[in-house]
């Protein structure tokens, strides 16, 4: 059943084996820009829907690695660990099989306050690197006082971008 999936979604899924279970993970294709005052996320099926996070509605960020393995080669004690993309144990030959992941978590303040958070497969690791390095420098040049109380923002594009909400 596993096989069969997998062969219908295989442009946006992939599987991941932990301890001998086979897990079907599947995405939506998506476009992330991180601009000064925040993050934009456009989706590939809809390019005209637009969701928009400021930047200061961000709490968390990482770049990570799925892993089974410490840098000194033993299993983790639970089977696996997401660790730090610049970590001895993300180099490990065994866990590069695995791609590079960029994490970020918002605070959302629209319907149901909530963190949100998102992940998303990087083609390298600079790339994850670098998506938490802009995060960093856009969060830094903002003022505290930047606007968060509706996130996230949703937009429609046409002609011109128009608030939906």
């Amino acid at each position: 059943m596993v096989k069969k999936l997998f062969e219908v979604h295989e442009k946006t899924a992939s599987l991941l084996q932990v301890n001998s279970i086979l897990f079907l993970l599947s995405g939506i294709e998506a476009w992330l820009s991180i601009y000064d005052n925040g993050l934009q996320l456009q989706f590939a099926r809809d390019p005209s829907v637009v969701l928009f996070y400021p930047i200061r509605s961000l709490v968390y960020c990482a770049s990570i690695r799925f892993a089974t393995r410490t840098q000194t080669g033993a299993e983790f004690p639970n089977g696996w660990r997401f660790v730090p993309l610049d970590s001895p144990a993300a180099a490990r030959v065994e866990n590069t099989r695995n791609p590079p992941l960029f994490a970020v978590t918002f605070r959302r303040t629209r319907h149901l306050p909530v963190d949100e958070c998102h992940c998303f497969v990087t083609k390298t690791r600079q790339a994850a690197l670098a998506l938490v390095q802009a995060c960093f420098s856009a969060y830094q040049g903002t003022v505290p006082q930047q606007d968060c109380s509706k996130v996230p923002l949703y937009f429609k594009v046409k002609s011109k971008i128009e608030s939906l909400y």
